[in-house]
C-alpha cells in the first residue's frame, strides 16, 4: 500500500512538472530564441514522460494489488 501511495505522489509531482516545463520552453526557448536550450528541454520532456508513465503504471498495478488483497480478505472473513 505504501508503494501505491508513493507511486501516486510521484505521478502527481510529475504531472505538475509539465506546466512548469512548458513555461520554461516559452520563456527561455521561444522568446530567447535559444535552439540548443529548446532541444535540451525537449529531451527533458521525453524523460519526464517516460518516468511519468512508469509511475502511473506502478500506481495502477499496486492499487489493483491492494484491492485484490482486500477482496480476498473480505471473502475469507465472510465465508468462515
Amino acid at each position: 500500500m505504501a508503494i501505491s501511495l508513493a507511486s501516486t505522489l510521484l505521478a502527481t509531482a510529475l504531472n505538475l512538472a509539465f506546466p512548469l516545463l512548458i513555461q520554461i520552453v516559452i520563456d527561455e526557448g521561444l522568446i530567447g530564441a535559444d535552439r540548443s536550450y529548446l532541444a535540451l528541454v525537449a529531451v527533458l520532456a521525453i524523460v519526464l514522460a517516460v518516468f511519468r508513465s512508469i509511475s502511473l503504471f506502478g500506481q495502477q498495478y499496486f492499487a489493483q494489488y491492494t484491492a485484490i488483497g482486500v477482496r480476498f480478505d473480505l471473502r475469507n472473513e465472510f465465508y468462515q
